[in-house]
């Protein structure tokens, strides 16, 4: 256990925060400071967030993934959709 994202991110290649709007640009952002990729998969965060996001990882090299709801029941009910609009 670690008190903050910040210190759990030593070693790590990948962050995957599925965790709440509130948090994810924080998370986000501590990753790619310290160089460490991240998979966004909360839901909730504005436009300009994920422009800073972008901007962010842009200066620092580092790949980000913003995919809200990224879950097996989004991707079926995704494909589900896409299989009835046929």
């Amino acid at each position: 256990m670690f008190p903050d994202v910040a210190e759990a991110l030593d070693g790590v290649d990948v962050l995957v925060d599925y965790t709440s709007h509130a948090v994810a640009l924080a998370n986000t952002n501590a990753a790619v400071e310290r160089g460490v990729g991240a998979v966004i998969g909360s839901s909730g965060l504005a436009a300009e967030q994920f422009a800073a996001i972008d901007a962010t990882a842009r200066a620092a090299h580092v790949g980000v993934i913003a995919s809200g709801n990224f879950s097996l029941t989004a991707a079926v009910a995704q494909m589900a959709a896409l299989l009835a609009a046929r």
